[in-house]
């Protein structure tokens, strides 16, 4: 047994030892393989190492592995390209000069790598982490006496060994149990990664397709940033390059299991056809449950046959909205960017990496989810402008009623060579010009599939149950009151908005809407109308007013009284992807018999299994009402759901016919619009007691 090897001290530092003469090269000439793993790389490292190197790669056989991070240097990174473009044949003329000796080692570092990484003596490993830098700093050396490990702070850099106050502790796995475990954990930990089997970590071969990158990378940077900031925003490219012939660059699929063709869903293969025919500009009026989510997500495959690449930016309202698409693209085989909660800053990052993996042929589709409040950022609209002018981009708009806002069309960017547009209801009720402004920009409404065309296809049909509430007498005084208040200020509805009179003529609006949404005899009617026996309430959704909070409260009082599990949905649920899992689990399983909410149900909030609602409170928005029919309506492959029920609740005034003065017949008017629209499309009304006969003794009130 050679001692030389057991003299080694447990500690150096740099400052007080030649590290190449006193450490390195004692333990390299007794070695027949050398590990190591750095966060840092140079080809300075040959230089400061030369003469345990040169000791080393003596020994025939003798090989190195490293595994670093992609932090190179150019003049590094072009000379290992030199190497690995080469076939051993050429060594010769790309080295014709050349030895390896110690003195080329120190004077000739960059050809040295070169040679090393060509001849196949030292081979080099990027690893990638997916949160932080990849920072370590170990060597092994395996001996004929067992393996040596040091490990401290120095990096395989020419700075970190010949000019840092460094520290390095040595362990030798046979000096004892303590010594043995940290060796033979750190070999462990070295395996893993360089087999690319290490949670959190992505290690890949140093070819060609890789060196070509990170030149790309390097010929790209800002050098007004940070190098390796810029580096490691981008390394989810070089992962792509693994194997350069057999890497498929990420790319929109048709998942097999949707047919949009044939079928209950062959509208959406109608309305993609309509889109395209379109030259890629307009609106999808698809009903909700009709699934216009799915149909865009063909629209934006189907176009990737006439483009080589495609950045889709999908605009939605809600944060439950955003978390449905997630899932949906995904399912499309893409990882979409999920800007919510992103800081603006790495935001921006992201974005530059989705452009760059476009440019670079790693991938033909990336897909980026936004908010409609990020879409009318500015900050946002720059970074897409950037794109735009080498990558075509297509917009997705969804619930674009929404974007016929006065915001968005101050905003509107010009930059969307495809744009498509998705609502059940495109018109925005009492708003022409935002209507008009949504045709003009998205295009025209190409292709329409309403609720009469999904019910009995792909929603199931309904039965529906008008309850009547009257007012009380308070009740309908403050109504004709706030009556005579709006028609004094009707002028001020064709105000700019933001104008005094407007607001006011707003606000007393929806004074008078609370008085109806709220009528005090609505919670005592649903408490009348409830099933007794607690077992026959199950999937149940009622929606309550957001004009007044104790209806609801009052709602939950009266399920606590009579024992029914229940859940009331907040914003908070909707906008937590696990609590909104959580609920709709305990749900699907019986658990929660009722789910009460105010208008979050209304917008991306997709529970299939309801199979009846409470209205007990409705705007007079034909919007909402068909937002709610899709909630309730939808199949549910889960529970074989074939029908479902919703009951309504009609206010009308406490007094007898012939009494009712005329703005109380206006409230009377507006809640048949609503009845008549749903019972347009029920499958009942017909028998005794039913919405017909409803409809007929209100009518006989306004005469």
């Amino acid at each position: 047994m050679d001692m030389t090897l057991d003299k080694l001290k447990n500690i150096y530092f740099s400052v007080e030892h030649n590290l190449d003469k006193e450490l390195f090269t004692p333990i390299a000439r007794h070695s027949n393989a050398i590990n190591c793993m750095t966060g840092y790389f140079t080809s300075g490292v040959l230089s400061e190492l030369a003469q345990s190197l040169i000791c080393f790669l003596s020994n025939a056989g003798s090989k190195i592995q490293f595994i670093v991070s992609p932090n190179l240097s150019p003049q590094d990174l072009k000379a290992i390209k030199h190497a690995v473009e080469s076939d051993e044949n050429l060594i010769p003329i790309l080295f014709p000069d050349f030895e390896l000796t110690e003195n080329a080692l120190k004077y000739k570092a960059v050809e040295a790598l070169s040679f090393l990484i060509a001849t196949k003596k030292l081979t080099l490993k990027i690893a990638i982490q997916e949160n932080g830098l990849f920072h370590t700093k170990c060597w092994l050396f395996e001996t004929n006496q067992g393996v040596v490990a040091i490990h401290g702070s120095i990096n395989a850099t020419q700075a970190a060994i010949s000019n840092n106050f460094e520290q390095l502790a040595v362990n030798k796995s046979w000096e004892s149990a303590t010594s043995e475990g940290v060796v033979n954990k750190i070999t462990q930990i070295f395996k893993q990664i360089w087999e690319d089997n290490y949670d959190g970590l992505k290690t890949i071969s140093l070819n060609k397709a890789t060196v070509n990158y990170l030149m790309q990378v390097y010929e790209r940077l800002d050098h007004n940033e940070d190098l390796n900031f810029q580096l490691m925003n981008g390394l989810e490219e070089i992962v792509n390059f693994e194997n350069a012939s057999a890497h498929v660059p990420q790319c929109l699929k048709v998942p097999s299991w949707l047919n949009y063709t044939t079928g209950d869903f062959s509208h959406q293969g109608k309305a993609v056809s309509a889109w395209l025919e379109n030259h890629g500009k307009g609106i999808l009026a698809i009903a909700t449950g009709g699934g216009k989510t799915l149909t865009a997500l063909v629209a934006a495959t189907v176009l990737l046959t006439k483009e080589t690449s495609l950045l889709v930016v999908i605009a939605v309202p809600t944060i439950a909205l955003l978390n449905q698409w997630v899932e949906d693209v995904i399912s499309f085989n893409v990882q979409p960017l999920n800007a919510q909660g992103v800081p603006s800053a790495q935001l921006g990052q992201e974005i530059n990496s989705c452009v760059r993996r476009l440019r670079l042929g790693t991938s033909k589709s990336e897909v980026i989810i936004i908010t409609h409040e990020t879409l009318k950022a500015g900050r946002f609209i720059k970074l897409i402008e950037k794109a735009q002018t080498t990558i075509p981009v297509m917009l997705i708009g969804d619930e674009v009623h929404n974007l016929g806002s006065v915001g968005f069309q101050n905003a509107a960017p010009d930059i969307f060579k495809y744009r498509l547009g998705l609502s059940a209801t495109v018109e925005r009720q009492f708003d022409e010009i935002g209507s008009q402004f949504l045709l003009e920009y998205f295009g025209d409404v190409v292709f329409e599939f309403n609720l009469g065309n999904a019910i009995g296809i792909c929603l199931v049909p309904f039965n529906y149950h008008v309850h009547q509430v009257r007012l009380d007498e308070q009740e309908e005084l403050e109504w004709v009151e706030l009556t005579h208040e709006i028609r004094r200020l009707s002028y001020a509805s064709e105000l700019p908005d933001g104008a005094k009179e407007k607001e006011q003529w707003q606000s007393l609006c929806i004074k008078r809407r609370r008085v109806v949404e709220s009528a005090s005899g609505k919670v005592a009617v649903l408490a009348s109308i409830l099933p007794n026996a607690k077992e026959d309430i199950k999937r149940t959704l009622i929606f309550c007013t957001d004009k007044y909070s104790k209806q609801i409260q009052q709602v939950n009082n009266l399920l606590i009284a009579r024992h029914i599990n229940f859940h009331q949905i907040t914003a908070e649920e909707t906008a937590n992807k696990k609590k909104l899992t959580d609920l709709i689990c305990s749900f699907d399983a019986d658990e929660l018999q009722v789910l009460t909410s105010k208008r979050v149900l209304d917008e991306g909030f997709n529970i299939p299994q309801t199979e009846t609602a409470y209205l007990l409170a409705s705007n007079t928005v034909r919007r909402q009402w068909i937002q709610r029919l899709g909630r309730v309506l939808r199949k549910s492959s889960k529970t074989n759901k074939t029908k479902a029920v919703i009951h309504d609740f009609v206010v009308i005034p406490s007094v007898n016919k012939g009494t009712i003065n005329i703005d109380l017949k206006g409230l009377i008017r507006s809640e048949l619009n609503r009845i008549q629209f749903f019972n347009s499309l029920s499958q009942n009304g017909l028998e005794k007691g039913g919405t017909v006969d409803i409809v007929e003794q209100l009518l006989e009130l306004m005469e």
